[in-house]
């Protein structure tokens, strides 16, 4: 059975949620920006937050703008590259938690959400190209409907890529050995992300792919 009135008061909520989003961003939009996705848990002196503070530096001194989802972790770590390279904004997409999540100290814009569902479809929607450092379920939930809606066609087949070699190799080995060799994608699909540790072949990854896509 529907209770309605919850259902209208959800939906009403979403819906507002959106539109205040939508407004409150409107100022980034036309900007080139990299939707970047990583660990909240790990303490900023750890390699991965290392390494993603340096490579988006490196894509802020390129001009592009980084959006994180503007907690600690490897994303304070990307939001501090981001504005040390001080050519691309620092933007935070904060989520309402009962632990964990408060914007870091180095975002030029954030806001706050209570919906994963209205987060997500900004990242999506102003972003040109997604990265993923390491991280957990939130990542990977994050980097697998990015790379389900350039497979379903609902994006364009923005660039996708996975730093990190040897903590995506696990699961890059699953997706070829079961997904690829089963024909549950395609080799076309599997050619929809790149992985790497080396950030100047990233970084030419990601602007030829956006060069493709004007």
């Amino acid at each position: 059975m529907i209770h309605w009135y919850k259902f209208s008061r959800i939906s009403l909520s979403l819906f507002k949620e959106t539109i205040i989003s939508f407004f409150r961003l409107r100022n980034i939009q036309g900007r080139p920006i990299i939707s970047v996705f990583g660990s909240a848990r790990i303490a900023q002196d750890h390699i991965y937050c290392q390494q993603a503070k340096k490579f988006c530096e490196l894509l802020s001194e390129n001009g592009l703008s980084i959006m994180t989802g503007g907690g600690g972790g490897v994303m304070a770590a990307m939001n501090e590259g981001a504005q040390r390279g001080k050519r691309g904004l620092s933007i935070g997409l904060n989520i309402q938690l009962p632990f964990e999540q408060k914007p870091n100290a180095f975002l030029d814009h954030f806001i706050t959400f209570r919906f994963f569902l209205v987060r997500k479809l900004m990242f999506v929607y102003f972003a040109q190209g997604f990265v993923a450092f390491p991280g957990g379920i939130g990542t990977l939930d994050e980097i697998f409907e990015v790379l389900t809606l350039i497979q379903t066609r609902k994006i364009k087949n923005f660039p996708v890529v996975l730093m990190g070699a040897e903590f995506w190799s696990p699961l890059l080995d699953f997706l070829r050995i079961r997904l690829l060799n089963e024909s549950m994608i395609t080799q076309e699909e599997w050619g929809n992300f790149y992985c790497t540790d080396d950030h100047q072949m990233a970084l030419k990854y990601i602007q030829e792919k956006m060069k493709g896509l004007t």
